[in-house]
């Protein structure tokens, strides 16, 4: 019974601290971050035939990627006024910007990541290369959350 009087009572203060716009930015990375993780293990699966689990210097460099998503996705709910774009320019928003995270997110991240291994700066090849992998495993996805975020920025209404 605690649990849940905590729960709700957690689920009020942050309705009260964040924008409507907010809780759905916040809500659309981490749907992208559980979509991101089951497509690496699915395809680790078919191609190694064993679920492969993230070591912790990958672990730390998802951490350091998701933080500027984030803080971005914060900025972005709080600051932007949705109620008075035009519907359709907030549907289109909502995809922009969950590609936006994504882009910020693997160079981050691909950074962070090759600085703990080789202890040197990724090229700009490397990136691309990096990039256009998650584009191409996981651009379909991406593209199905930035649909949902932009519908439910195009619902919020003008208070």
């Amino acid at each position: 019974m605690k649990n849940s009087i905590f729960a709700v009572s957690l689920h009020k203060f942050i309705s009260f601290i964040m924008k409507q716009a907010t809780r759905y930015i916040f809500k659309a990375i981490g749907i992208e971050l559980f979509l991101t993780i089951l497509t690496f293990e699915v395809f680790s699966y078919l191609i190694f035939q064993d679920i492969q689990f993230f070591p912790p210097t990958h672990v730390v460099a998802g951490i350091i990627a998701l933080v500027p998503s984030l803080v971005l996705g914060y900025l972005l709910g709080e600051k932007v006024a949705y109620a008075w774009l035009p519907k359709i320019n907030r549907f289109f928003l909502g995809i922009v910007f969950i590609f936006t995270f994504l882009v910020i997110s693997v160079c981050v991240g691909s950074f962070a990541l090759e600085l703990m291994h080789r202890k040197e700066w990724l090229s700009l090849e490397e990136l691309l290369e990096e990039l256009l992998i998650f584009f191409l495993f996981g651009g379909i996805q991406t593209l199905g959350v930035g649909i949902w975020l932009g519908i439910k920025l195009s619902l919020i209404r003008k208070n």
